[in-house]
């Protein structure tokens, strides 16, 4: 049976990048216990995908953790940039509240969709993972007889 697909946002390899480092946030302990739970239990059941803009992202910030990111990320399948997502994701940006200084997060839900994935996982609630952005970009992609994939945190059920 082949396995479903799944697009992993930048937030999910950056919280395993970071599972040796101590941190006194709350959330983000809780967060980063969670992902690797699911890392461990769930992701092996799918093919995993990145994109140039999941490496856009996690090369960013302190060197050290941006290599750890960066050989966690490559483990991947890695998609292409294409004119299309392009222009998906400037539709996405356009009719969403995202900030031009996070305007890369269109593209992610862009790379997703055209590339057919059946999730998109992240922790990234205020411009992707949020019911506002979820409503948004499923009214783009029917508009434009696409698939949505289902834009989730590693909290919620999927299906295998």
């Amino acid at each position: 049976m082949k396995k479903k697909k799944i697009y992993l946002e930048s937030t999910i390899i950056s919280y395993v990048a970071s599972s040796e480092r101590s941190t006194r946030d709350k959330d983000a302990e809780y967060k980063r216990g969670k992902t690797l739970i699911w890392w461990r239990t769930v992701l092996p059941l799918f093919d995993a995908f990145v994109s140039p803009f999941v490496f856009e992202e996690i090369l960013r910030g302190d060197p050290e953790q941006a290599k750890k990111r960066a050989k966690i990320a490559a483990e991947f399948n890695a998609l292409a940039r294409t004119d299309e997502i392009d222009e998906l994701a400037m539709e996405i940006f356009k009719k969403t509240n995202i900030p031009e200084k996070s305007k890369i997060d269109a593209h992610h839900l862009a790379a997703a969709t055209m590339y057919e994935m059946d999730y998109l996982i992240s922790w990234n609630m205020d411009h992707i993972a949020n019911e506002q952005v979820r409503q948004t970009v499923r009214k783009i992609n029917e508009n434009r007889g696409l698939k949505t994939p289902r834009i989730c945190t590693p909290l919620e059920p999927m299906e295998v």
